[in-house]
């Protein structure tokens, strides 16, 4: 799942960070649960969440570091909610859109006072 790719990516980059790791499908976070542990990842926090202000989200922000691998359409409408949970200072790396979709998703997130440093 892309959940888990980003979660283990993460883990082996920081192995020092708290990772946690959303999916809306609880099938996505068992698969990477059983994944985590066929490769030996540890650390990493596994949320079945619809959105980033479920409690189990919010509880443990603000964060340094959001990833979010999603089409546009959520990105856009996520943006207050990815917006809120990001620490003062934090980076958000935003992917999964189309290169014409850039700049709805950029001006969304300028709109919750998100500065774009760098598109890729």
């Amino acid at each position: 799942t892309g959940t888990g790719l980003l979660a283990f990516a993460a883990a082996h980059l920081w192995p020092r960070a708290a990772i946690t790791a959303t999916d809306i499908d609880l099938k996505a976070i068992e698969v990477t649960r059983d994944n985590a542990t066929a490769n030996g990842v540890e650390g990493v926090e596994l949320i079945v969440a619809d959105g980033a202000l479920a409690d189990s989200i919010t509880q443990r922000a603000p964060y340094d570091l959001v990833i979010a691998n999603i089409l546009a359409g959520p990105l856009v409408s996520m943006a207050p909610e990815l917006a809120a949970i990001a620490a003062p200072g934090a980076t958000l790396i935003l992917a999964g859109l189309l290169e014409t979709q850039r700049a709805a998703v950029a001006a969304a997130f300028a709109a919750c006072g998100c500065v774009l440093e760098a598109a890729d």
